[in-house]
């Protein structure tokens, strides 16, 4: 039995075989899409557009392919940009394409919005424009904000402030809490040299957002360009702490160190001790290792007979850097400050005072390196001083302690073995007692006090 196809039958089997084929096409180049092998995925897309050239989700496909071709190139070093822009191209000829079929369609418009910003990274800002404007044919406000956004930076590149001002007011219309808008408000303002509404604006998108990383850098300029060197302080303290490594952030902190210091020596020439030390202090939270700042901030200290803050100050100046001259001087210096500070105590009879001076000045004795008496005082007589205040508070066996210690740097301190005698006598160590008043006459013959 012989079966006749009438031509309408053998029309629809044709339909129907190229529809087919047309789907294989379309689902291979979308799995070549999927696996990063774009070049595979534009064979299938191209093929599948030759048996339908309507197909709306093969050129929006294509144009996908093309973009993850072209954001490979950007992340590989042997390729120049010029290249990726060329498949930008290539991206928005497939988009016009699609949109040609359905101007409202969706997908097509989310990539006109990749496709612009592809192009506003490689500088081709008419481009960008030509396809955020073709994402605003969307209606939907918070999808729309973001693009008028990045229209507001587009127009900042290219300089044109009014529309770059008409297009972020629009998105802060859309979005009064949208971080991104003010902050680019921000960059008119500064371009404008308007740093007032600069500072507003970045301290705006730090509202919204404070992990903002750029806008505390920005906002440490404008404070800058106001004079305001708290603000701006403030905020590259705080863009130090989120991009500690970032060139920029550096050397603006570097800049601001430097003014904090210079400001904080005129302050400490003037007399104005108070006023100094924080200064210095700020100076030293841009950079801890401002070894020039912690010496000064001891010298403003000393001023104040602030002596445990300037000890402080010196010691993390050596930190620093341990063979630092202008740091050992000041250390030297402020030994002989507690020195005679427990001195004045011990004469006056004022024991429990004198510790303290005479052990600070020990600390302090061990960051003069290996020769500290080629400074103008010795660790042996603060030994012996501390030894003797010991003995006076009957804290005998730490005064044993100490007094062996000043002995082992002179055999020759006679005061050393008298009070040390004294404190093995007081401990009922009478033949040590005995050894040390006679080895203190032996060193004396008329020290009337060992007889």
């Amino acid at each position: 039995m012989q079966t006749c196809y009438n031509r309408f039958q053998i029309s629809s089997f044709l339909f129907y075989l190229m529809d087919t084929i047309k789907e294989a096409h379309y689902n291979l180049g979308l799995a070549y899409l999927e696996a990063g092998q774009y070049d595979r995925a534009v064979v299938e897309f191209e093929a599948a557009i030759a048996l339908d050239p309507n197909y709306i989700d093969v050129h929006c496909a294509l144009a996908r392919a093309y973009l993850g071709k072209y954001k490979d190139r950007l992340d590989s070093e042997k390729e120049e940009l010029d290249s990726g822009t060329e498949l930008l191209d290539r991206a928005r000829d497939a988009i016009t394409t699609a949109l040609g079929v359905d101007e409202t369609y969706e997908p097509a418009l989310d990539l006109c919005t990749e496709i612009g910003t592809g192009y506003l990274t490689a500088g081709c800002y008419l481009d960008a424009i030509s396809q955020f404007q073709q994402a605003l044919r969307r209606g939907e406000a918070l999808k729309n904000r973001d693009i008028y956004v990045l229209l507001g930076i587009t127009h900042t590149r290219l300089q044109a402030y009014p529309e770059a001002v008409g297009a972020l007011e629009r998105a802060i219309d859309l979005d009064p809490n949208h971080p991104d808008a003010h902050y680019y408000f921000g960059h008119i303002h500064m371009e404008r040299a308007d740093y007032e509404d600069a500072a507003r604006s970045f301290e705006s998108a730090l509202n919204l957002s404070a992990d903002f990383k750029r806008a505390h850098y920005h906002l440490a300029r404008a404070h800058r360009e106001l004079g305001n060197l708290a603000g701006a302080t403030h905020a590259i303290a705080a863009a130090i702490q989120q991009t500690p490594d970032d060139p920029e952030t550096r050397e603006l902190a570097n800049e601001l160190k430097q003014a904090r210091y210079r400001l904080g020596l005129v302050h400490l020439g003037a007399g104005e001790y108070g006023q100094a030390v924080p200064e210095f202090e700020v100076a030293i939270v841009l950079d801890p290792n401002y070894i020039e700042a912690h010496c000064a901030l001891a010298r403003a200290y000393i001023e104040q007979q602030q002596l445990d803050s300037a000890s402080d100050a010196v010691m993390a100046a050596l930190r620093v850097e341990a063979t630092d001259q202008a740091a050992l001087l000041l250390c030297a210096t402020l030994r002989q400050v507690y020195y005679e500070t427990g001195k004045e105590h011990l004469n006056a009879g004022r024991y429990r005072e004198a510790v303290s001076p005479f052990q600070q000045a020990l600390r302090l004795g061990e960051n003069l390196g290996q020769n500290p008496q080629e400074y103008d005082l010795e660790n042996k007589y603060i030994l012996v001083d501390l030894g003797v205040t010991q003995v006076r508070l009957e804290a005998y066996r730490e005064a044993a302690v100490t007094l062996q210690k000043a002995i082992a740097l002179d055999p020759e301190l006679v005061d050393a073995h008298y009070y040390l005698g004294r404190a093995y006598g007081e401990l009922g160590d009478y033949e040590n007692a005995t050894r040390y008043f006679e080895s203190a006459l032996g060193l004396s013959p008329n020290f009337r006090r060992a007889h």
